[in-house]
């Protein structure tokens, strides 16, 4: 289901049961992956986390209650989003998740957009582990558009539906050198998987493959999203397998596989 449609569907169904279905999902992830530790935890007391995007509508009319909520519902971790787009204050946020009794590991900055080394300032004062891009245009990018430097969604969509071979080089050739700076500073850097890098492209390669082949393991690691990762025609267990060591974050949502694989943002 596309992000959009996702959303106004979750809007409709309420939070409550939009938990529910999340904290199903940790159920169903911890039998699939039993290796793979972090937010379950190897001892399986840990509790489950949520990703801030799946309760935006929710957090931007009450923060500190929406954060409580989570708590109340089970939830011990946070991935904050689209910093700082979103969430703009830090040390605020910082103290309204420890307010609620939460943890908040990880974060998905707006690598590309913002200079990457105020990202990971920002990133120290909120006290992740992992900075997460899941978009990350390049600066020959954001030369040619200039609605994509300001974030506009049909912008991002675009750039994305015509990624070249020569595109997702420079996207690794980035994700390099964020990964290096990020591991000066004690934190690790990690990519986040839509569909789109699953479509062929010149020579009859995907983008994914280009970014783990020109991408350095020590320094990028995965966030690997299972729903869009299936969307987009990949075996999630297949390429969890094949990169076990690089793989330390997951994203679980409910998605609807179709046949052929939908490669393009926006449908």
């Amino acid at each position: 289901m596309p992000a959009e449609q996702r959303g106004v569907e979750m809007e409709k169904s309420g939070i409550s049961r939009r938990c529910f279905l999340y904290g199903s999902a940790a159920v169903v992830a911890g039998t699939l992956v039993g290796d793979v530790t972090g937010v379950w935890g190897a001892d399986g007391k840990s509790k489950p986390g949520v990703q801030m995007y799946m309760v935006a509508a929710d957090f931007k009319k009450d923060p500190a209650g929406t954060l409580a909520k989570l708590h109340s519902f089970g939830y011990g971790y946070l991935e904050a989003f689209a910093m700082p787009m979103v969430i703009s204050d830090m040390a605020e946020f910082k103290r309204m998740v420890g307010d609620a009794g939460l943890e908040c590991p990880s974060g998905h900055f707006a690598f590309g957009f913002f200079p990457s080394e105020k990202l990971l300032d920002d990133a120290g004062t909120l006290g992740v582990h992992y900075v997460v891009s899941s978009v990350m245009p390049t600066p020959t990018d954001l030369q040619k558009d200039d609605d994509l430097k300001h974030g506009n969604p049909k912008a991002i969509m675009q750039m994305w539906n015509n990624r070249t071979a020569d595109d997702f080089k420079r996207m690794a050739a980035q994700a390099n050198e964020i990964g290096e700076s990020a591991k000066k500073r004690g934190l690790e850097f990690a990519y986040h998987n839509y569909n789109v890098e699953f479509r062929r492209i010149e020579g009859g390669t995907t983008g994914y493959e280009i970014l783990l082949k020109e991408t350095d393991p020590a320094l990028v690691k995965l966030e690997v999203d299972a729903g869009w990762m299936a969307a987009g025609g990949a075996d999630p267990t297949a390429l969890i397998a094949a990169n076990a060591s690089r793989v330390k974050l997951m994203h679980f949502k409910d998605f609807s596989t179709t046949t052929p694989p939908i490669n393009e943002m926006g449908r």
